[in-house]
């Protein structure tokens, strides 16, 4: 879809009651999400259906889109997002940005933890001073 989309976009659609020329869909083909613009719009025995284009390529799809497949209108990008949602499903990705701040979550909440008990014991010690004075 480049240049209106650059690779590694995210794209956020929304279901729409009619998808018109022009509009940048998502859909299903293959048990994988495409996201192409609509060339052409379809109505083969009461079915709509869509003829679908990328932008960067100068030939139309040789499938129709049904609706029926459509996940939704785009609305939103985020452009190169999708580098760091893939990067995220590595190994190193998941341990960088899942474990790593998880256990470093769970050290500041042990000393804080530790802290407020020794608190505690002080408060009880001194409770104790100052009864036995």
């Amino acid at each position: 879809m480049e240049p209106a989309l650059p690779v590694g976009a995210v794209v956020l659609t929304r279901q729409s009651p009619a998808y018109n020329k022009n509009d940048v869909i998502a859909f299903t083909k293959d048990d994988k999400t495409v996201t192409h613009r609509v060339v052409e719009v379809e109505n083969i025995n009461n079915v709509l259906s869509y003829k679908t284009r990328g932008d960067a390529n100068n030939v139309e799809d040789i499938d129709l889109v049904r609706k029926d497949t459509v996940l939704g209108k785009m609305y939103f990008s985020i452009p190169y997002l999708g580098f760091f949602v893939l990067y995220l499903k590595t190994v190193p990705g998941f341990l960088i940005f899942i474990v790593l701040p998880s256990i470093i979550y769970i050290i500041f909440e042990i000393f804080h933890i530790k802290k407020e008990m020794t608190k505690e014991i002080e408060k009880k010690l001194l409770q104790n001073i100052k009864e036995k004075v």
